[in-house]
């Protein structure tokens, strides 16, 4: 009797290791973003004849990743960095002034479908470098928010659009190691980040958000810095007070 309920065990642990790995290699594409915001750029010329060179506006844009982590009240909510949040517009001297999304901006908001999604910016924190994005896009699979960060070495990973490559039925996945929190709790990875990575947030082998990339180490492609698990659940906890809406998931189940 002993042997069987030894065997029966064992073969509860083989499966729930099995299943734990299946289920762990597999990365939430669907709750990935692309981000992009539509700049009015302004430019101004100095003419003798106002009529033959006048104010020219014109388009730009620039781009980030996301992830959608959580459904609430009819909203999906995106994380990503605050730096892509702040909106500019550029003067005739090229200078950069700090103006409001009401200046000819457009958040943009990409899934891994092609599907293309109205967002707005409702709250932000530019000492975490953290941005929550408020979008109309289709409900998503929560993503848990970890209590803590990984061990140091642990394997960490990502989905970002760097340089803006991603789309319909593709997105890129990085994988990388965990490798510790320094000064300003600014946390680093050996994960890749170029322009466009920024808002990438990292997962661990559980799928749970330990981390949101902001920055890549200057001339070390493959080292990125961001903030870590604990930064991400201050951020969210302010959040929610400040919007009155539970942003964090209670869905337990592993996936």
């Amino acid at each position: 009797m002993r042997g069987i309920v030894i065997s029966i065990v064992s073969l509860g642990l083989v499966f729930l290791l099995f299943f734990h790995s299946s289920v762990t290699e597999r990365l939430p594409e669907e709750n990935f973003v692309n981000i992009s915001i539509i700049r009015q750029v302004i430019t101004t010329y100095s003419c003798e004849i106002v009529e033959d060179c006048p104010d020219t506006p014109s388009l730009g844009s620039s781009q980030a990743s996301g992830m959608a982590f959580i459904t609430q009240d009819d909203f999906t909510y995106i994380l990503t960095a605050d730096h892509f949040c702040q909106d500019f517009y550029q003067s005739f001297d090229n200078t950069w002034e700090e103006s409001t999304l009401e200046i000819g901006s457009v958040i943009r908001i990409n899934d891994i479908n092609g599907d293309q999604w109205d967002g707005e910016i409702v709250y932000s924190e530019s000492t975490l470098d953290l941005c929550l994005i408020r979008s109309n896009m289709r409900k998503v699979k929560p993503l848990r928010i970890s209590y803590h960060e990984p061990a140091m070495g642990e394997k960490v990973f990502t989905i970002s659009s760097p340089l803006g490559i991603s789309g319909p039925g593709f997105a890129l996945h990085f994988d990388g190691n965990f490798s510790g929190c320094g000064r300003g709790n600014i946390c680093y990875y050996s994960l890749p980040a170029t322009f466009g990575s920024s808002g990438s947030v990292v997962l661990n082998s559980d799928m749970q958000v330990v981390g949101v990339i902001h920055s890549a180490a200057p001339m070390i492609p493959n080292v990125s810095r961001g903030s870590g698990s604990v930064a991400v659940r201050k951020f969210l906890s302010d959040a929610s007070r400040d919007l009155d809406v539970n942003l964090f998931s209670s869905y337990w189940m592993l996936y």
